[in-house]
């Protein structure tokens, strides 16, 4: 699975076996409150999401792991994964 995250003119990619570990391998210093596009390939089908600042800092920032796996899921249900 690969994940591309565009925000703040930034692109940050990863890829994991699992949307989890691909979520966690992408870091941006100082998280980030800003709207953000999430893109989404897995077996050759994509999909682009275009993320609140509130999920972004809750995926991407320096919250608790709390805050982090109820993004993820809210995020997850969004994308279909």
């Amino acid at each position: 699975m690969k994940i591309k995250l565009k925000c703040l003119g930034r692109n940050y990619s990863s890829e994991g076996e699992t949307f989890d570990e691909a979520i966690d391998k992408i870091k941006i210093s100082g998280g980030a409150r800003v709207t953000s596009i999430l893109t989404v390939e897995k077996d050759g089908v994509s999909k682009d999401r275009i993320l609140n600042g509130a999920h972004t800092n809750g995926l991407f920032g320096q919250g608790s792991p709390t805050t982090k796996l109820i993004h993820l899921k809210l995020v997850k249900n969004m994308l279909g994964v």
